[in-house]
């Protein structure tokens, strides 16, 4: 089952456009950097990367139904970044950056081996 992806926005700086729930199909423009927090905190490393790479189109997935990550168990935390991950990767991603702290610290480590897509954690 892919995550509640009911806050995912295509970022094609500066146009911002919502996606549509089980569309079933990959993102477009194809090969977008996809990120994520447990909420709004990422949007700074967003606006970074916005800034720094210009003409990357990005998806940014707040998952503010599950925030905040920090009282969730390990085990919790991990499952929840693969199914982020697992639908990034779905629908093409190229990179996947992690801008939440307690997603790089307990579950990168695993997702890192798991998948074949390049992720970058904080």
């Amino acid at each position: 089952m892919p995550p509640d992806i009911s806050q995912i926005r295509t970022v094609t700086s500066p146009v911002v456009t919502k996606l549509e729930k089980g569309d079933g199909k990959k993102f477009h423009p194809p090969s977008p950097i996809a990120m994520f927090d447990s909420g709004l905190g990422g949007l700074t490393v967003l606006a970074e990367v916005i800034k720094r790479r210009p003409h990357e189109d990005i998806v940014y997935f707040a998952d503010n139904k599950r925030v905040p990550y920090g009282g969730k168990s390990d085990e919790e935390i991990i499952k929840i970044n693969q199914k982020i991950i697992g639908f990034f990767v779905e629908k093409g991603a190229k990179l996947v950056v992690m801008a939440c702290g307690t997603s790089s610290s307990i579950a990168y480590p695993v997702v890192v081996k798991q998948f074949k897509i390049p992720i970058i954690g904080l």
